[in-house]
């Protein structure tokens, strides 16, 4: 019984090890999604200044794709903060959890 419970905790401290790993690397993909669309969203805004300065019109496609991107960039900003929200309860909850480094 006791070599039974010994394996159960660690399997589950192997478990909770491989969760933060999946967690920690789906949040940096989140992430550098978020920075890749405030990007194309910062270009395409600036498409927009530059074709209206020089008295062009601006091609309806490009305000939807602005439009998208700021709907998307909203979406992404909220996934990170409750990942990273997500990830403080988790560490927080921890038996063992270091002090917060800051």
């Amino acid at each position: 019984m006791v070599k039974l419970r010994r394996q159960a905790k660690e399997t589950n401290e192997k478990l909770d090890v491989i969760h933060v790993l999946v967690n920690s690397t789906l949040t940096a993909s989140v992430e550098s999604d978020l920075a890749a669309t405030r990007q194309s969203l910062t270009m395409m805004l600036e498409l927009v200044a530059a074709h209206r300065e020089a008295g062009k019109d601006v091609a309806p496609e490009t305000l939807a794709a602005i439009a998208a991107a700021r709907v998307k960039l909203d979406g992404l900003t909220q996934q990170v903060a409750d990942r990273l929200r997500t990830a403080q309860r988790v560490i927080d909850a921890a038996p063992d959890s270091p002090a917060p480094s800051g």
